[in-house]
């Protein structure tokens, strides 16, 4: 009799563990399913920050033609470029080629070929 009650309660503590991992692995799935959740919030607010973004840029990027568009100069100019670097800019598109340390100068300059309409 008393290996049948020793039996009933070993049966009884695997029992009880059983449902407390059961219980644990219910938790671990709730906090993961909040989680992705959270992810999807965030990444949805991404997109639309995205967008944002982009739309901005878009607006900018006319804005920015559109008062480049005022600009008119002889053929062969070079816009925002300091003395010494417009002298070889020029030659540079005289020469037909546009080396690459041209392209930002040391005062932080764009150097911009103009072509006149």
């Amino acid at each position: 009799m008393e290996q049948i009650v020793a039996f009933v309660r070993k049966v009884h503590d695997i029992m009880a563990e059983i449902s407390v991992a059961g219980q644990r692995q219910a938790d671990g799935i709730e906090q993961t399913g909040r989680a992705i959740d959270d992810m999807d919030q965030m990444t949805q607010q991404n997109s639309a920050l995205v967008e944002e973004a982009s739309a901005t840029a878009e607006s900018l990027a006319e804005q920015l033609s559109g008062a480049l568009a005022q600009f008119k100069l002889a053929a062969g100019q070079v816009l925002g470029v300091p003395g010494g670097k417009a002298r070889l800019a020029l030659r540079a598109l005289s020469a037909g080629s546009w080396p690459q340390d041209l392209t930002r100068t040391g005062y932080g300059y764009l150097v911009m070929p103009v072509i006149t309409r």
